[in-house]
């Protein structure tokens, strides 16, 4: 477009002087003609047969005038396109603009929403822990007492064992002048009750998130049947379960 333009403002005393300077290659004569189908300018001689026999030629002030006029008609289309064109690279830098924008931020409340679940599991977690820390020392403590216990009861049995052994090898009478208190103490000796281990399996809740993405695996999951024979060596089987 510059160069078309610059073209157009060159003066008719510019162009015949510039014209005339130019000279047929072939016949060293001024070209004063213009080939239409061509579009190639000639000297006289070059219009003789064969070259350009039967074909339609213009002065070349005639041809210059009419394709003068056809490239001023390209000239409005051609600022059309270029107005249009630079509406849409402004449109489109607009939109890389409001795109990293919206990316930034929507990166942003990805953050935010991580660090808040990731929050909420270990606040979660460290509960868990102290439920479990605590269950664990009340049966521990449980353990130990019991076992006290059994250990006192094991000791009442080696003096009552020992009692029976001496008691046994008495004389009559002395055997039986006590055998009310022995015989009392063997049919009332009871044994302790074993502590019986009950351990409460811990629940946990996960955010609402993980519940979802939970929701989304069960859906989706399929049961499938692998053959050993022809499944990948490599091949892991990886289980899913509802927490």
């Amino acid at each position: 477009m510059v160069d078309m333009a610059n073209l157009l403002q060159i003066t008719g005393a510019e162009m015949k002087q510039h014209e005339e300077r130019r000279l047929c290659e072939k016949h060293s004569q001024a070209l004063t003609l213009f080939c239409v189908e061509d579009l190639k300018l000639l000297c006289p001689l070059c219009t003789q047969p064969p070259d350009h026999q039967g074909h339609q030629v213009r002065p070349v002030e005639e041809a210059a005038s009419h394709h003068r006029q056809k490239l001023r008609s390209y000239i409005e289309p051609l600022k059309e396109q270029l107005a249009d064109l630079q509406k849409l690279l402004a449109t489109q830098d607009r939109q890389r603009s409001e795109v990293r924008e919206k990316v930034e931020k929507q990166r942003e409340k990805l953050a935010s929403e991580y660090e808040s679940v990731i929050a909420s599991i270990e606040c979660e977690q460290a509960a868990v822990r102290s439920r479990l820390a605590a269950q664990e020392k009340h049966i521990l403590q449980n353990l130990i007492a019991n076992k006290a216990t059994f250990s006192d009861h094991i000791s009442k049995l080696r003096v009552l064992r020992k009692e029976m052994a001496e008691t046994s090898v008495v004389s009559d009478v002395k055997l039986l002048m006590n055998i009310k208190s022995v015989l009392h103490r063997c049919d009332h000796l009871e044994p302790p009750d074993v502590y019986c281990l009950k351990y409460k399996r811990e629940e946990f809740s996960l955010p609402p998130q993980c519940s979802a993405l939970l929701q989304i695996m069960q859906t989706f999951r399929e049961e499938a049947t692998l053959d050993p024979e022809t499944a990948h060596p490599h091949l892991l089987c990886l289980r899913i379960k509802s927490l």
